[in-house]
């Protein structure tokens, strides 16, 4: 049987290996003890899954190891579990283990054992030391309210406390003044040069995109192709160790971990999130309102319901780029997003509230040129509702339903909550109509006349393109108890994005059975 020597070598995280070249010193390290095949992780010394470590533990016990190296204890095993095995294997195929900050280790001595034995508890006693220090750490930068850990995009730390992170980044070539030649010689600072764009600049701009777009993924989309930059599928993200350093990496074998990751939200190359769920991760977080949270994960970095979370509010509030009215519009478009069901792709306002009145399972949504119309999903199997209704039908029972119940809560409304659901500018405007009328019935001119119709027009105006946006800070009661809840117009005039709001927030579930609303339940 042929028998080789194999050398092993961990860094602990992507950082050590790609900015502190950790990797490249401990390789380089291993190599003058002329090894037949190295083993490398990026991976902490607790884990005991490391892949390459697994390849070299499975190649010890087909007996193919003569000699074990390594640079120090702790590079195989910060694990007592895995040190246990580790030593099993060592004695079982009497293979040979040599540590360079120690030399040859006999485990066939008690002495020798007892040596790597006070060494791995060294080794797992300053692990904990490092969880401790990592915890008082933590502890005292929140009793200081400063934010720990990689800040929010968008932003950077600066005297513990979150900022917008102004600092240019890009310029787009449109921008580029003509002619541009004599500007080449310009410093910096000089006010003849166009300020680029920076990351603080695209992270507004994303913000006004999606209550624009009102969807992720096209949001990113649009600020890719804005600032050119491909997607991560177009372009190779991963860049081998070995192809960077190919005369210090050479034979090495590596797990995926020890290439380089760009990280869109830390990477100079890359200006935004790649993925759409990130970007609405980011949207949800409490740092854009001004605030600082705490204990956002479990002791498994899984992250826990924000209900759970230490925020500290108003940490920063000169800093943020959502004000609490502007994130409930957002986190109501988010909600509303994620109801989605039926036909692949289909983004509707109405889909999940309609369902079906035989078998109870939410009805899907199809297409036909001229219009939109539900059916069951399970008319093929079991169901018997196999008639389908169109969207025009249930948006007039649906309206229906919620002007009668707006009708049946405005006994006696309450002024302060109605006052709550009209914006200012609402009340103005209704003030000086009520003064251009009573000038009507005293002089009732021409102008006096078109004047009073452009504010009419005006009002109903910001009833439709405003009104809408109060209501998303409102409960379903307040909503129903405005006035503009009992007028059928004012319904009808919504498009789709108001009524995608507005139905989230009233309508709990629509029955329906061969091809008739069945009945439509309210939030209470």
């Amino acid at each position: 049987m042929n028998q080789i020597t194999a050398a092993y070598g961990r860094v602990s995280s992507q950082e050590q290996n790609l900015n502190q070249k950790a990797a490249e010193q401990q390789v380089h390290l291993l190599k003058k003890y002329n090894p037949d095949r190295i083993y490398f992780d990026v991976e902490k010394g607790g884990v005991s899954d490391r892949e390459q470590l697994c390849k070299l533990l499975a190649l010890m016990r087909s007996g193919h190891v003569k000699t074990l190296i390594a640079a120090r204890l702790d590079r195989l095993t910060r694990n007592d579990d895995l040190y246990a095995d580790l030593k099993r294997l060592l004695k079982e195929h009497d293979i040979k283990l040599y540590l360079i900050d120690l030399g040859d280790v006999d485990l066939n001595t008690a002495s020798g054992e007892l040596n790597l034995d006070i060494r791995c508890l060294l080794a797992i006693h300053e692990r904990r030391e490092l969880r401790d220090r990592v915890r008082r750490g933590h502890r005292y930068r929140r009793e200081r309210k400063a934010p720990f850990g990689r800040a929010a995009w968008g932003f950077v730390v600066e005297n513990e406390r979150f900022v917008k992170d102004t600092h240019p980044l890009i310029c787009l070539l449109k921008q580029r003044p003509e002619p541009y030649e004599h500007l080449v010689n310009e410093p910096d600072d000089s006010s003849q040069l166009m300020r680029g764009i920076s990351r603080a600049d695209i992270a507004q701009e994303a913000l006004n995109l999606f209550q624009e777009l009102r969807h992720p993924g096209p949001v990113l989309g649009a600020l890719r192709q804005k600032y050119g930059i491909p997607h991560k599928r177009e372009i190779a993200i991963l860049q081998d160790d070995r192809e960077r350093r190919a005369e210090v990496f050479s034979g090495v074998y590596y797990t995926e971990k020890t290439r380089k990751s760009v990280d869109p939200t830390t990477s100079k190359e890359l200006l935004l999130y790649n993925a759409p769920h990130s970007l609405v991760e980011w949207i949800l977080n409490p740092v854009l309102r001004g605030h600082t949270v705490y204990n956002k994960y479990d002791k498994a970095k899984r992250e826990l319901p924000p209900e759970q979370w230490d925020i500290q509010y108003n940490t920063h509030p000169q800093q943020r780029y959502l004000s609490d009215e502007q994130f409930e519009e957002l986190q109501a478009i988010i909600k509303a997003n994620h109801r989605r069901v039926g036909t692949p792709g289909a983004t509707f306002y109405l889909t999940s509230l309609i369902h079906c009145d035989c078998c109870g399972h939410p009805m899907v949504l199809k297409y036909r040129p001229a219009y939109k119309y539900y059916g069951c999903r399970n008319t093929s199997a079991h169901c018997q509702n196999r008639g389908c209704i169109r969207t025009e039908k249930l948006d007039e029972a649906i309206i229906r339903r919620i002007v009668e119940r707006a009708v049946q809560v405005a006994g006696a409304p309450s002024a302060a909550r109605i006052s709550m659901l009209e914006s200012p500018e609402v009340s103005a405007l209704r003030e000086q109509i009520a003064e251009t009328e009573l000038l009507l019935q005293r002089r009732p001119t021409a102008s006096l006349k078109q004047a009073y119709s452009d504010m009419q027009k005006e009002l109903q105006e910001f009833i439709r393109n405003s009104q809408y946006l109060a209501f998303v800070s409102a409960s379903a009661e307040e909503i129903l108890m405005s006035p503009y809840a009992r007028n059928v117009a004012f319904w009808y005039s919504l498009i789709q994005q108001e009524r995608e709001l507005l139905y989230g927030m009233l309508v709990r579930r629509v029955m329906v059975r061969d091809g008739e609303v069945v009945s439509v339940a309210l939030h209470s």
